[in-house]
């Protein structure tokens, strides 16, 4: 019997892990943290975000599976602190390969504080660039 349990148990936290691992984040969801948090939220769709003139040379329009594009900002004393966040339809989209990291990782930097260690990654089906702090706004885990 407690061979059978343990079974069960072990079966029930795999199944667990795998649905948080595969779970989707909405644009809807990282939009409302950032607002909550005083972030002016921008939208764009993959077509709309290149005219964007934000100082980023992504090719949004030629990234399979890209829903929407979000940036948000605000000022934090004399500097914007703020976030860019590619939102995927699957987890298997999500990559959008070394060119474009490293414009995102310069666009990031651009928008964090000089104390934070990490300005650029994933979660589940975003790709975000920015401060952890707006990061944490958004809800998006490293």
């Amino acid at each position: 019997m407690k061979k059978l349990t343990a079974i069960i148990l072990t079966m029930i936290i795999f199944a667990l892990t795998l649905t948080s691992c595969s779970s989707t984040v909405s644009a809807d969801s990282i939009k409302s943290g950032l607002k909550k948090a005083g972030y002016t939220v921008d939208t764009y769709d993959k077509n709309t975000f290149e005219s964007a003139q934000l100082e980023v040379a992504l090719e949004t329009s030629k990234m399979a599976g890209l829903t929407s594009v979000i940036y948000a900002y605000k000022t934090v004393g004399d500097r914007t602190d703020g976030i860019l966040v590619l939102v995927f339809d699957t987890i298997e989209h999500a990559s959008i390969g070394n060119e474009n990291l490293g414009i995102m990782n310069g666009f990031g930097r651009k928008l964090a504080p000089e104390s934070d260690s990490s300005v650029i990654g994933t979660h589940n089906n975003t790709v975000w660039a920015g401060s952890q702090a707006a990061r944490t706004a958004a809800g998006l885990n490293i």
